[in-house]
């Protein structure tokens, strides 16, 4: 159920949270890279939810949170826009693995 919400004029959509993720606070500054050749980003901590856009390996981002289950990661993809994507698609610390040869 989405609950309706007037703020300054203005009519917003307050999603429902979602009883099955809560989430932790990462560490300050914390970096990661996409090691996936390709990863979606997600409005919400579930591939039913709307993709935002896609990154790409080697690309990184500021994380923010993860979810309690770690299948999760919340991270900050500019301009003020958040997004979460799929624990698996990064690697934590802002460096890209070696690649096998």
């Amino acid at each position: 159920m989405l609950t309706l919400i007037a703020f300054a004029g203005a009519l917003l959509v307050a999603a429902p949270a979602y009883a099955n993720v809560r989430v932790t606070p990462a560490r300050d500054e914390v970096l990661v890279t996409i090691v996936s050749p390709e990863a979606p980003l997600y409005g919400r901590p579930d591939t039913n939810g709307t993709v935002l856009g896609i990154v790409r390996r080697g690309e990184t981002a500021h994380l923010l949170r993860r979810s309690v289950d770690r299948r999760w990661c919340q991270i900050d993809i500019g301009a003020g826009e958040l997004a979460w994507i799929d624990a698996r698609a990064v690697q934590v610390g802002g460096e890209a693995p070696a690649r096998r040869t």
